[in-house]
């Protein structure tokens, strides 16, 4: 995933609430080019308090 494309996730689940980051991190799970790496920093953004 480019830099960019991960950016706007990370601030689109900065910014949502519960249901949208369980929607975006869904879709997330089916993108192709995310790193295992970048899937969990993602993971980390939505859920910082875990």
């Amino acid at each position: 995933m480019d830099d960019s494309t991960f950016e706007q996730y990370k601030r689109a689940l900065e910014n949502a609430g519960p249901r949208l980051k369980e929607f975006i991190l869904h879709r997330l799970e089916q993108e192709a080019d995310i790193s295992f790496e970048q899937f969990l920093e993602l993971c980390r953004v939505a859920y910082p308090e875990e």
